[in-house]
């Protein structure tokens, strides 16, 4: 599994530096001035709410694969559970 987040991330690394460039450029030929800035700042914000929400989403992931772990080796009465950890991306509300 932790292989399979380390690929994800990587060929997510990727697809992000091949796709920048071609934001920029149609940014910088689409628009100028005032709504340049204001085009780059709405990619911005996405950008940051999705790096948010990725590390909100791969927190509940590993909740619930602990969560079924300590369910499928018989956990709860015979032998306690894993602690979940809390849901908290670490990103302003």
């Amino acid at each position: 599994m932790a292989v399979l987040f380390v690929v994800w991330s990587i060929l997510e690394g990727l697809g992000a530096t091949l796709v920048m460039p071609a934001i920029q450029t149609l940014v910088t030929s689409n628009y100028s001035g005032k709504d340049r800035a204001i085009a780059y700042g709405i990619i911005g914000g996405n950008r940051c709410k999705r790096n948010c929400l990725r590390a909100h989403y791969r927190r509940l992931a590993d909740n619930f694969i602990h969560l079924a772990t300590c369910l499928w080796r018989g956990g709860g009465d015979r032998a306690p559970c894993p602690v979940i950890k809390p849901v908290h991306s670490g990103c302003a509300p």
